[in-house]
């Protein structure tokens, strides 16, 4: 994210008079990105705190998923080859759509 311009993209969201209210500078990575450039955090805690973050996003979002009935998880590690992980993908939307 930081290699790739994160810091360079806020600042551009904030020159365009984003301010760290709206919900584009809430999202994990902006806000901390945000606290880094008003100077509230340097750049090693801005790094921790996007990790930090990201991972508890990402357990609530699987917690999320795993309690949703609708979601066929598939093991694709269980598969040698790739035709019949897609067929089974395949299979899989038809019978939902139908």
């Amino acid at each position: 994210m930081f290699s790739r311009g994160l810091v360079v993209e806020v600042k551009n969201l904030i020159a365009k008079g984003y301010k760290d209210c709206n919900s584009i500078l809430q999202a994990v990575g902006y806000k901390e990105v945000v606290k880094y450039i008003n100077g509230e955090i340097n750049l090693h805690e801005c790094v921790g705190e996007v990790k930090r973050n990201t991972r508890r996003l990402a357990k609530k979002q699987m917690t999320w998923f795993r309690a949703d009935p609708g979601i066929k998880w598939i093991r694709t590690d269980s598969y040698d080859n790739i035709i019949n992980l897609i067929v089974d993908i395949l299979n899989i939307i038809n019978n939902s759509v139908e």
